[in-house]
């Protein structure tokens, strides 16, 4: 298989890589004519909050032009429109930062938004073979659903900047009236023999017990051995406390680069700015499905995809139960991840080996002639790709890609 370590060192990831090689299950029919048969079966997948990195956008230079000059023209007009909206240089500021302005929300969720757009654009323009359909489904991680949003034809780009501006000046208000933060909750590694049941179980035991911590709440359900929580510093401060005991040998506690406490109620007076522009903004039907992050249910119905927009801001974000979603669809048959890290394909693999366990688990209760048929997503047939795309994959990259991926199979 061709792997991404010959591309640019700082080429983005744009990851085919939790699906299995096998070719559209058999067991899906496509119908002439049907929706199947007009959409491509792939899922995109976006990177939200906390992939922003001092030097994001520096591969969309032209390194034959003095100065900052993006090459594309897309790309350009891209930056230019979000530099118009946002009022500030933010391709100047992706370069350069500092890192502390970059990571701040008013800054960061701008620039991974034009960011992912951008990688996006540049990949549909140099494959138009591999794109000339749209994909059946769209996932973004948190503010990566307006990215998803975007791609799938529901918000066109002025108004995701927009929404997206109003949205981080929302939440540092909602941050000053409430201050607060995240914490990453995840299972440790098990050590060599160790038995992994007895991390899971510490895990469980951790995360059930949070509920006497007030003004602290799950929000993000990224895999099911990571949940972010967010809350008070206070609450913040109790839940690391409870870091003793075999929940010090099991569990890891990790502060987010993110200055407030997203996805909780504490984000409620940031609605109150975001709904200003969203009652005037145009939501319209998307090319495919779009999984909400609020209920991991796939929808089109604009109706619905505008009142996410606001529940997300306070409601846990699902992604494991999206994943879940999207792991599950016989439809799909690949997935391209934009953005600046592989992590949400990193994600999928863990629900997918998840999966895999947990149906092998149910099928050993069951008697021989009830057991059911696999899961479409199989850990056996993940394809552990590190393919990366950005502005210098091309579409010979692609064919060599292609090239190994079908000579495996054989």
């Amino acid at each position: 298989m061709f792997r991404g370590e010959n591309l640019p060192r700082d080429s983005r990831k744009v990851t085919p890589s939790i699906f299995p090689r096998s070719k559209r299950p058999p067991s899906v029919e496509v119908v002439p004519g049907s929706e199947m048969e007009s959409t491509t079966p792939y899922v995109y997948l976006f990177e939200g909050q906390g992939s922003q990195f001092v030097g994001m956008g520096r591969e969309f230079l032209n390194p034959e032009e003095a100065g900052i000059v993006i090459k594309d023209p897309d790309v350009r007009e891209l930056y230019r429109l979000a530099e118009e909206v946002f009022g500030f240089e933010l391709l100047q500021m992706s370069l350069s930062g500092p890192e502390k302005m970059l990571n701040r929300t008013i800054i960061a969720q701008p620039a991974i938004v034009t960011y992912n757009e951008a990688c996006r654009i540049l990949l549909e323009k140099e494959n138009p073979g591999l794109f000339s359909r749209k994909p059946r489904k769209y996932a973004g991680h948190s503010l990566g659903q307006y990215s998803a949003y975007v791609a799938a034809g529901a918000l066109s780009q002025q108004d995701a900047f927009a929404l997206i501006k109003a949205r981080a000046i929302g939440m540092e208000y909602a941050s000053i009236l409430n201050p607060g933060g995240n914490v990453v909750v995840t299972i440790q590694r098990p050590k060599e023999g160790e038995d992994a049941a007895r991390y899971t179980s510490a895990f469980s035991q951790f995360t059930d017990g949070l509920g006497d911590i007030d003004n602290l709440w799950p929000g993000i359900f990224n895999t099911s051995t990571q949940t972010v929580y967010a809350g008070t510093e206070d609450a913040l401060d109790k839940l690391q406390a409870r870091i003793h005991g075999e929940a010090r040998d099991t569990i890891r506690l990790v502060r987010v680069r993110i200055s407030t406490p997203a996805h909780s109620p504490l984000m409620e007076p940031g609605n109150k700015v975001l709904k200003k522009i969203l009652d005037t903004t145009q939501i319209r039907v998307p090319h495919g499905d779009i999984v909400l992050n609020t209920s991991a249910r796939s929808t089109r119905d604009p109706d619905i995809l505008r009142r996410e927009i606001l529940d997300q801001l306070t409601k846990p974000v699902l992604w494991r139960q999206t994943l879940h979603e999207i792991l599950n669809d016989e439809g799909l048959q690949g997935s391209y991840e934009f953005g600046a890290k592989k992590v949400l394909s990193d994600m999928a693999v863990i629900e997918a080996r998840h999966l895999d366990t947990a149906r092998q688990a149910a099928e050993d209760l069951l008697p021989s002639h009830h057991k059911s048929r696999r899961f479409p997503i199989s850990t056996r047939n993940i394809v552990f790709s590190t393919l990366t795309v950005a502005a210098g994959l091309t579409a010979a990259f692609i064919a060599k890609w292609k090239e190994d991926h079908d000579s495996e199979k054989k």
